[in-house]
């Protein structure tokens, strides 16, 4: 159980656009302003079929979503990083799925 905890926790980030790292503690520690610039930052890049941050240990994109019961933003991977990551944060549920979750299965 511990295990699973640890191995869902992405610490660290690259953004490629400055080569700076922003980890999980600043991410949080965020305005809210920052906060959108990057999700926007984030998406533009991920539209464009790119990367814009990336794990800092295996190098596979990552976005920032927030915790539904928290609020608070998290690192995760997009769909396809590799399980070995010790940071690894799971195969994301496709928006259908998630539809419906939401909708009760319509």
């Amino acid at each position: 159980m511990v295990e699973a905890i640890l191995r869902r926790t992405l610490k660290r980030v690259v953004d490629l656009a400055s080569m700076h790292s922003i980890t999980s503690d600043a991410l949080i520690a965020m305005s809210k302003d920052d906060y959108q610039v990057l999700r926007r930052a984030a998406t533009r890049a991920r539209l464009d079929r790119k990367a814009r941050f990336v794990c800092a240990k295996c190098g596979h994109a990552v976005y920032a979503p927030c915790e539904g019961r928290t609020g608070q933003p998290y690192w995760k991977h997009h769909p396809g990083a590799p399980q070995l990551c010790p940071w690894w944060t799971g195969t994301p549920a496709s928006v259908d799925i998630v539809s419906a979750q939401q909708f009760d299965g319509a």
